[in-house]
């Protein structure tokens, strides 16, 4: 029987549970870091090097411009919310408003890797 050579290979699996506010701060770390969330915490361990690339020039005016409406993306989320709550709005208008929102994060999300 032939021992498969697995040098190189990811084979290894390594699981780990995390409270929403613990994701919530890993989910900006690894948006920022360009990357999936498996090679983000793969460098995070392994690199001695930062896992987090250097915005530049445009990029980086881009990326606060980013931050800056998704934080009033954030608050839109919440009052939409809170009208639903208090019945001021139907749970599926609620839920257009969620749909919606998270459509112009990710437009905007991906403008960021077609700046610079």
């Amino acid at each position: 029987m032939k021992n498969a050579d697995t040098s190189g290979k990811k084979v290894h699996i390594i699981r780990f549970r995390l409270t929403q506010d613990e994701m919530a701060q890993f989910d900006d770390m690894i948006k920022r870091a360009g990357c999936s969330v498996s090679d983000f915490f793969r460098k995070l361990i392994l690199n001695q090097l930062p896992v987090f690339r250097e915005f530049t020039g445009f990029k980086r005016r881009i990326v606060f411009i980013v931050n800056k409406a998704g934080n009033n993306i954030s608050q839109l989320a919440y009052i939409a919310k809170a009208a639903s709550d208090r019945g001021i709005i139907t749970d599926s208008v609620r839920d257009k408003w969620y749909e919606t929102l998270m459509v112009i994060e990710s437009i905007l999300l991906a403008g960021i890797d077609h700046a610079d």
